[in-house]
C-alpha cells in the first residue's frame, strides 16, 4: 500500500491530501516548491534541445569530413590508391570525432534526459495532490498542466 493511499475496498478509499512518494527529486511541499522545480525542468529541457542540435551538428560534421574527400577525389579522376588512403584518414577523423566529441555530449544529453523524466514525473504525480490541498484556483491548475505538456511523453523522440 502507498503510504497516503487507501485501497478502493476500504473505508473512504479515496486519495488522502497527500501526494505519494516520489522516487526521485523530493516532491513539492507547496506551490512555491513546485514553480521552482517546474522551472528547473524547463531549464534542464532546453538544455537537453541544446544537446540534441549541438549532437546533431557533430554527426553532420563527422559526416561531411568523410563524404567531402571521397566525393572531391572521385570527380577529380584520382587513382585508387590516393581514393583509399584519403578516406582512411577521413575514417579516423571520423572515429577520433565519435570518440571525443560527440560521445560526451549524447552522455550529457542522456543524463539530462534522465534527470528530466525523473523531476517531470514527479511533478505530474503532486500536481493534483498540491492544487486540491492548496486549493489552486482553476487557471492556476490550467497554466500548470499546459507548462507540463511541453513535456513529450515519448522521451527519446520528438521534443526531447
Amino acid at each position: 500500500m502507498i503510504r497516503g493511499f487507501r485501497r478502493r475496498d476500504e473505508p473512504g478509499g479515496t486519495p488522502k491530501s497527500k501526494p505519494p512518494p516520489s522516487s526521485g527529486d523530493r516532491a513539492a511541499q507547496n506551490g512555491q516548491e513546485f514553480e521552482a522545480l517546474l522551472q528547473k525542468a524547463e531549464g534542464l529541457l532546453a538544455s537537453v534541445r541544446r544537446g540534441g542540435r549541438r549532437q546533431l551538428t557533430l554527426r553532420c560534421l563527422q559526416a561531411a569530413v568523410v563524404l567531402v574527400p571521397a566525393l572531391a577525389l572521385l570527380v577529380t579522376d584520382a587513382r585508387r590508391a590516393a581514393l583509399v588512403a584519403v578516406l582512411m584518414a577521413a575514417g579516423a577523423l571520423g572515429v577520433a570525432a565519435e570518440l571525443w566529441a560527440i560521445r560526451p555530449v549524447v552522455r550529457a544529453r542522456e543524463r539530462q534526459l534522465a534527470e528530466l523524466t525523473e523531476l517531470v514525473d514527479t511533478l505530474r504525480e503532486v500536481l493534483v495532490h498540491l492544487a486540491n490541498r492548496e486549493r489552486w484556483p482553476g487557471s492556476r491548475v490550467r497554466d500548470a498542466r499546459d507548462r507540463l505538456a511541453q513535456f513529450s511523453i515519448e522521451q527519446h523522440g520528438g521534443l526531447w
